[in-house]
């Protein structure tokens, strides 16, 4: 993210190519259909059709609303517009499927989510398991412990077992993001 806030995003892109496309369909031209759709609350293009009533150009100033969209979507949405505005030819047709491309992305990150939910609740079971046996441990047979803590071998193994803890719980979690990602 270049600089930008994941606040600054739009709420749901392909909601507002669909509403684009709608009003495209109906006759309007992109300025006018940027205004209604601005009319919308949830879509947040009244800045995109201030700047533009304020005398901004309607490419620069979708290609400033594109940089607010996901990284992965804006090359995308923006050829798409770019191509609409120079062409004129086809936009609502291209905005409509744009729009079901990003949801098709969208459900697909979130069924991967759900598909890496299990990899991601062994990774933390992995890690917590160590201490909950040490927890048994003490509450069993604390003069076990004395090994452990009074010895060079003790020492040895507890600081290796930590180690060997916290990298198995980070190659897991990298295993889990890699993924999602």
């Amino acid at each position: 993210m270049i600089g930008r806030h994941a606040s600054n995003r739009v709420a749901d892109p392909a909601l507002v190519l669909e509403l684009l496309a709608r009003e495209l369909r109906g006759g309007a031209s992109l300025p006018v259909a940027l205004a209604a759709v601005a009319k919308e609350p949830e879509t947040g293009m009244e800045m995109v059709v201030q700047r533009i009533r304020d005398g901004g150009s309607v490419g620069e100033e979708l290609d400033r609303w594109c940089l607010t969209l996901p990284d992965e979507d804006q090359s995308l949405v923006r050829s798409v517009l770019r191509l609409g505005l120079s062409t004129g030819a086809g936009l609502a047709g291209s905005l409509d499927r744009v729009a079901a491309t990003l949801r098709e992305r969208e459900e697909f990150a979130l069924e991967l989510m759900a598909l890496s939910a299990q990899s991601r609740a062994s990774a933390m079971l992995l890690a917590v398991a160590p201490i909950g046996f040490f927890a048994i441990l003490v509450l069993v047979d604390a003069s076990a412990l004395a090994m452990l803590f009074t010895t060079p071998l003790g020492w040895a193994c507890l600081v290796g077992g930590l180690l060997l803890d916290g990298f198995g719980f980070w190659w897991m979690s990298r295993l889990s993001q890699a993924v999602v990602a």
